[in-house]
C-alpha cells in the first residue's frame, strides 16, 4: 500500500485541499449536473425537443469552464476567505430557492446548474496557489487521489441522485446538494490561507495583461505544442457525453440501468487512478504512455459504434471511462508539472490555468455544439463516434511529430 502515500495526509493543507475538491467536484458533477440529464432522458421518445435538451445538458456544465479566464482574473484580488463566504451564501440560496419553489422549466433548470457551477469554479481558482506552491511537489498524488476518492464518493452519489430524482424531482436535488454544500464548506473553511509571503508574490505578479501571459507562455515552445495537442483532443472527445445521452434515450435505457452503468464505470475509474500511482505506467515516457491511452480509448470509441445490445454498449462504456479517466489524470498532471517546475509560469498558474480552461472548454463547446446541429441533421451518433475515432489518430500524429522534434534538437 506504500504506493498510495498516505503520509501526504499529514499535511492538513494537502488533506482538506483534496478533500474540498473531490466534494466540490462530486456535488457539481455527480448531483447537480445530473438533473439536467435525467430531464432530458425521461422526455417522451417522440419529443421534439430532446437533442436541444441533451445538447444542453451537456454544455451548460462545460460553460464555467470556458469562462475560467473571466472568473481567475476576477477572483485575483479576493482573499480565500472572502470567495469561501461568497460561494456558499450564493449556493445555498439559489438551492432553497429551488427546495422551496421547485421549477420543472428545463432553462431555469440550466441557469442554476450553470451559476452555481461558476461559483464552484471560483473557488477551485482560489485554491491554485496551495497546488503551485505548497503542494506543488504533490501533484502527481494530487490528481490520483481527486479520481480514486471522487470515483468513490461519485459511484454512490450518481445511484443517490438518481434515486433522489425519480421520487422527490427537483426538490430531492437541491436538498442533497444544500446538504453537501454544508460538509464542503466546512471542509474549505480549513484551509489555511497561502503565507503572506507567498501572498505577497502573487499579488504583484498576478497584474499582468492577457497579452503578456499568452507571451510568457509562448516562450515554452513545447508545452505549447503539447497544449495545442490537447486543444484538439478536448475537441475531439466533446461528443462524447451528448451521444451517450442520445444513446440511453434512443434504447429505452431505464434511468436506474444508466445510474448503475455510471456507478460501474466511476469504479473501474478508481482502478485506473490507483494504477497511474503505482510505478507501472512511469517506466515509459509521459509521452508515449499519452499516445497509448489515446489509441485504447480511440478503440473503445469504435466499440461504441459496433454495440448492439445493452452489455456491449456497457462493456465500452466502462472501459472507455477507465482509459478516459486515466487520460485526464497523465494531462493535468504533465500540465501541471510543466508550470510548477517554470518559476515564470508557476507565479501566474491561476492565470495560466484560467487561459488554458477557458480555451479548451471553448473547442468542448464547439464540438457539442457541432454535435448537436449533425444529430438534427439525422447524422447517426455511430457515423459521429467514428470521426472521434479519427480525430484521435491526428492527435496521435501531432504527438508524434513533437517527440521527432524534440529528438532532432
Amino acid at each position: 500500500m506504500r504506493f498510495l502515500n498516505l503520509d501526504n495526509y499529514r499535511n492538513k493543507t494537502y488533506r482538506y485541499v483534496v478533500l474540498t475538491c473531490i466534494l466540490s467536484y462530486v456535488l457539481i458533477g455527480n448531483i447537480l449536473t445530473p438533473l439536467l440529464n435525467y430531464h432530458a432522458i425521461m422526455l417522451p421518445s417522440n419529443n421534439p425537443n430532446f437533442y436541444n435538451y441533451a445538447s444542453l445538458a451537456n454544455i451548460v456544465p462545460s460553460l464555467p469552464f470556458m469562462l475560467s479566464i473571466l472568473i481567475s482574473y476576477l477572483i485575483n484580488n479576493l482573499r480565500y476567505k472572502s470567495i469561501l463566504w461568497l460561494t456558499f451564501a450564493s449556493v445555498i440560496t439559489f438551492s432553497f430557492i429551488m427546495l422551496l419553489f421547485p421549477l420543472a422549466n428545463f432553462y431555469w433548470l440550466c441557469a442554476y446548474v450553470l451559476a452555481c457551477s461558476i461559483l464552484f469554479r471560483g473557488l477551485y481558482f482560489s485554491l491554485d496557489k496551495q497546488l503551485t506552491t505548497i503542494l506543488a511537489d504533490k501533484v502527481r498524488d494530487f490528481q490520483s487521489d481527486l479520481a480514486i476518492w471522487g470515483g468513490i464518493l461519485g459511484a454512490i452519489d450518481i445511484k443517490l441522485s438518481g434515486y433522489l430524482y425519480q421520487n422527490y424531482q427537483v426538490r430531492g436535488i437541491a436538498a442533497g446538494f444544500i446538504l453537501g454544500c454544508v460538509l464542503l464548506w466546512w471542509c474549505a473553511s480549513q484551509i489555511p490561507p497561502v503565507s503572506q509571503l507567498e501572498e505577497t508574490a502573487f499579488s504583484k505578479k498576478l497584474h499582468l495583461p492577457l497579452t503578456q501571459v499568452i507571451q510568457r507562455l509562448w516562450q515554452y515552445p513545447q508545452l505549447v505544442h503539447l497544449l495545442f495537442i490537447i486543444l484538439l483532443l478536448m475537441l475531439a472527445n466533446s461528443p462524447y457525453y451528448i451521444l451517450i445521452t442520445t444513446k440511453i434515450h434512443h434504447d429505452h435505457i431505464s434511468l436506474s440501468h444508466y445510474t448503475t452503468l455510471n456507478s460501474l464505470a466511476m469504479f473501474v475509474g478508481i482502478i485506473g487512478a490507483l494504477l497511474y500511482k503505482t510505478k507501472l505506467l512511469s517506466q515509459f515516457s509521459a509521452k508515449n504512455t499519452l499516445i497509448a491511452l489515446i489509441f485504447l480509448y480511440g478503440l473503445t470509441l469504435l466499440g461504441l459504434s459496433l454495440s448492439v445490445n445493452f452489455y456491449q454498449f456497457g462493456l465500452m462504456y466502462i472501459l472507455g471511462s477507465l482509459l478516459s479517466g486515466v487520460l485526464a489524470i497523465h494531462i493535468l498532471t504533465l500540465v501541471l508539472q510543466q508550470i510548477s517546475l517554470s518559476p515564470n509560469l508557476s507565479a501566474i498558474s491561476p492565470l495560466i490555468n484560467g487561459i488554458l480552461a477557458s480555451l479548451f472548454y471553448l473547442a468542448s463547446l464547439v464540438g457539442q455544439a457541432c454535435t448537436s446541429l449533425a444529430l438534427n441533421h439525422s447524422i447517426s451518433y455511430q457515423t459521429i463516434l467514428i470521426m472521434m475515432f479519427i480525430l484521435q489518430l491526428i492527435c496521435i500524429g501531432g504527438l508524434l511529430l513533437l517527440r521527432k522534434t524534440n529528438h532532432e534538437n
